[in-house]
């Protein structure tokens, strides 16, 4: 049951924390920030389109015909 001193030398300088999950800590940190950084992304563009809500910025001039009466709007204040 005794050891040698080489063998007990490698015991007492063994890493606490292996490089393999080190690695795989890595990994799954920069997939969060990937995933960070696309729903980020998606949420401006989307929230571009989510903010207009069927609206548009045109100031072109709408004729609308309802019976006999005529209305005249631009297109921003028409939700489509």
């Amino acid at each position: 049951m005794t050891t040698t001193s080489a063998a007990a030398g490698n015991e007492e300088h063994a890493p606490l924390i292996s490089p393999r999950f080190l690695y795989g800590l890595t990994a799954v940190v920069v997939g969060f920030v990937a995933l960070t950084a696309a729903i980020s992304l998606a949420g401006r563009w989307y929230g571009e389109n989510l903010a207009l809500a069927g609206h548009t910025t045109s100031t072109e001039t709408n004729d609308i015909f309802i019976g006999q009466d005529h209305l005249r709007l631009p297109s921003n204040v028409i939700r489509f």
